[in-house]
């Protein structure tokens, strides 16, 4: 990767901004003519830049007491300003866009929720999540980012608890859900979250186009046929993020018209890195692979090369459309859809049974730094009273949605 030689100077003025970098260690070698000097990659695929840091602005972090105990640290309620989430994503080399994280904020009615560390009377940005109501029972929780400087220090947890406490006592949702990646799991699973399916981040090729030829007929999408679609198709969870979706600038959305009545539907969007393809959404393979050929020829006519695509993995292999590239040489499935795998998400709800809130509560009064405020108390016995609402509607996705889910709308906004 190419250095591109460029040093910023941190400042009390640019604190807030680059303010993350200053964070060390006591153990950690520093100090060069009253600079500390750190090379980070700031923005995913643009190479290394240099951090000068004075002395007067390094942060020390403590392996013994973290972070989130500190008088400085501080969970913000309803952030508007999309600046912050923006650098978060940016540093976590997320997809979004800026029209991405808008539109969630919109949808969220509540707002981002921020955890910052106070210096030198300046917020420096540390991690972001958002509880994002999907439907009458559902809040979806997404944009859970924490600098990679410094993870490990409870910032994770933290947000998960405010957004838990957002999610039950402000939206008073019953379900909750999440995809999470391998190194958040830890923090879901500690509040109650159990497993229910795999996704896999893909790279698809633009030049993957794959039509069986069938005689569906493909329109542009219109969000009023999409909702009697997913009512005819027990998936009503999912016309919210439709709608999100629906109105995004620069969108290619599809439907698949067989009979007279819709019969699936795609939806992609323009991304920072490449283009997101999903929720795809279709009644059979013929018709799934129809619309996502449409989407790919259309992002291949504007000069993509390849898209993104979360698919769950009950659709990869013989008997659904896509198959990993490394087994697309077998002649059974060379008329899928060839992926490359770049990395696995989980799908999670808070499912957390009676005898388990007891027992987390306890350990909660034993333990006084992993202590429990009243509100996280109430959320938690919220869960518990949803419990079954929450198995029943883990077994219908699993069993009755996502035969016809191909592709999700993405982790932050399934």
């Amino acid at each position: 990767m190419k250095n591109r030689e460029k040093t910023i100077l941190l400042s009390i003025e640019n604190l807030e901004r680059y303010g993350f970098s200053c964070f060390i260690y006591k153990t950690e070698p520093r100090r060069k003519d009253d600079f500390l000097l750190r090379e980070i990659e700031l923005t995913a695929g643009a190479g290394p830049e240099t951090i000068k840091i004075p002395n007067q602005l390094i942060i020390e972090l403590s392996k013994v007491d973290k972070i989130i105990n500190s008088k400085k640290y501080e969970i913000n309620y309803d952030i508007r300003s999309i600046e912050p989430i923006k650098l978060l994503s940016e540093r976590a080399g997320w997809n979004q866009t800026l029209a991405d994280l808008e539109a969630m904020k919109t949808c969220g009615k509540n707002g981002y929720i921020l955890a910052t560390f106070n210096h030198e009377n300046q917020k420096i940005p540390l991690g972001s999540g958002l509880s994002l109501p999907v439907s009458d029972d559902i809040s979806w929780i997404g944009m859970i980012l924490v600098h990679p400087e410094l993870r490990r220090q409870g910032i994770a947890r933290s947000i998960m608890n405010a957004c838990l406490e957002q999610a039950r006592l402000i939206q008073n949702k019953s379900i909750i859900g999440l995809d999470a990646t391998p190194q958040g799991k830890q923090v879901y699973d500690a509040l109650g979250f159990k497993d229910s399916y795999k996704i896999w981040r893909s790279a698809i090729s633009t030049d993957s186009v794959n039509d069986p030829g069938s005689t569906t007929k493909l329109e542009p999408l219109k969000l009023e046929e999409i909702r009697k679609y997913l009512d005819r198709i027990n998936n009503t969870e999912r016309f919210e993020i439709a709608e999100l979706l629906g109105n995004l600038q620069g969108s290619k959305n599809i439907m698949a018209v067989s009979g007279g009545s819709v019969s699936g539907f795609v939806m992609s969007r323009p991304g920072r890195i490449k283009p997101f393809i999903g929720p795809l959404i279709a009644d059979s393979n013929d018709v799934a692979m129809s619309l996502l050929s449409q989407a790919l020829k259309h992002w291949k006519s504007i000069g993509f090369a390849n898209a993104f695509i979360d698919v769950p993995e009950f659709h990869i292999g013989q008997q659904s459309i896509f198959a990993n590239e490394d087994d697309h040489a077998n002649s059974a499935i060379k008329h899928h859809f060839s992926i490359r795998p770049i990395r696995s998400f989980i799908r999670m709800y808070q499912l957390i049974s009676k005898s388990e809130v007891e027992e987390y509560l306890k350990k909660s009064l034993s333990q006084r730094q992993a202590g429990i405020n009243e509100k996280s108390k109430i959320a938690l016995l919220m869960a518990r009273d949803s419990y079954e609402k929450t198995a029943n509607y883990m077994e219908k996705e699993k069993n009755k949605i996502i035969p016809s889910m191909y592709a999700i709308g993405g982790p932050e906004m399934s």
